[in-house]
Protein backbone atom coordinates (compact mmCIF):
# COMPACT_ATOMS: atom_id res chain seq x y z
CA UNK A 1 0.00 0.00 0.00
CA UNK A 2 1.44 3.03 -0.99
CA UNK A 3 1.83 5.82 1.45
CA UNK A 4 0.15 9.45 0.72
CA UNK A 5 2.17 12.44 1.48
CA UNK A 6 2.05 15.68 2.69
CA UNK A 7 3.42 19.05 1.67
CA UNK A 8 4.12 21.08 4.95
CA UNK A 9 4.95 24.74 5.53
CA UNK A 10 7.20 26.40 8.35
CA UNK A 11 8.93 29.30 9.23
CA UNK A 12 12.54 29.09 9.89
CA UNK A 13 14.59 31.77 10.92
CA UNK A 14 18.00 32.44 9.29
CA UNK A 15 20.21 30.59 11.90
CA UNK A 16 18.57 27.70 11.42
CA UNK A 17 18.20 27.87 7.50
CA UNK A 18 21.85 28.15 7.86
CA UNK A 19 22.00 25.57 9.88
CA UNK A 20 19.97 23.13 7.71
CA UNK A 21 21.83 23.88 4.72
CA UNK A 22 24.94 23.66 6.55
CA UNK A 23 24.08 19.95 7.45
CA UNK A 24 22.64 18.94 4.27
CA UNK A 25 25.67 20.04 2.67
CA UNK A 26 28.10 18.45 4.87
CA UNK A 27 25.69 14.85 4.58
CA UNK A 28 25.33 15.12 0.42
CA UNK A 29 21.76 15.40 1.25
CA UNK A 30 18.50 17.35 0.76
CA UNK A 31 17.55 19.83 3.62
CA UNK A 32 13.43 17.57 2.93
CA UNK A 33 16.22 14.53 3.95
CA UNK A 34 17.37 16.46 7.00
CA UNK A 35 14.51 17.38 7.94
CA UNK A 36 13.09 13.43 7.70
CA UNK A 37 15.99 12.46 9.59
CA UNK A 38 15.88 14.74 12.05
CA UNK A 39 12.07 13.62 12.50
CA UNK A 40 13.05 9.88 12.47
CA UNK A 41 15.74 10.63 15.16
CA UNK A 42 13.83 12.35 18.08
CA UNK A 43 11.13 9.92 17.48
CA UNK A 44 13.86 6.95 18.45
CA UNK A 45 15.22 8.93 20.83
CA UNK A 46 11.76 9.77 22.55
CA UNK A 47 10.54 6.44 22.07
CA UNK A 48 13.80 5.58 24.14
CA UNK A 49 12.99 7.98 26.85
CA UNK A 50 9.45 6.59 27.58
CA UNK A 51 10.88 2.81 27.77
CA UNK A 52 12.81 4.29 31.04
CA UNK A 53 15.95 4.82 29.25
CA UNK A 54 18.47 7.45 29.51
CA UNK A 55 20.11 8.71 26.74
CA UNK A 56 23.95 9.58 27.71
CA UNK A 57 26.63 11.25 25.87
CA UNK A 58 30.03 10.60 27.09
CA UNK A 59 33.56 11.05 25.28
CA UNK A 60 35.88 8.00 25.25
CA UNK A 61 38.63 7.70 28.52
CA UNK A 62 36.37 10.20 30.33
CA UNK A 63 34.26 9.57 33.25
CA UNK A 64 32.44 12.83 32.99
CA UNK A 65 29.03 11.98 31.03
CA UNK A 66 26.11 14.21 30.35
CA UNK A 67 22.46 12.84 30.21
CA UNK A 68 20.11 14.47 27.29
CA UNK A 69 16.97 15.83 28.35
CA UNK A 70 14.47 16.09 25.29
CA UNK A 71 11.78 17.34 26.44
Amino acid sequence: MARDSSKLTIRLSPEVVSVLRDLADSSGSSMTDVVKKAISDRKYFSDKLEEGNEIILQKPGESTRTIVDLR
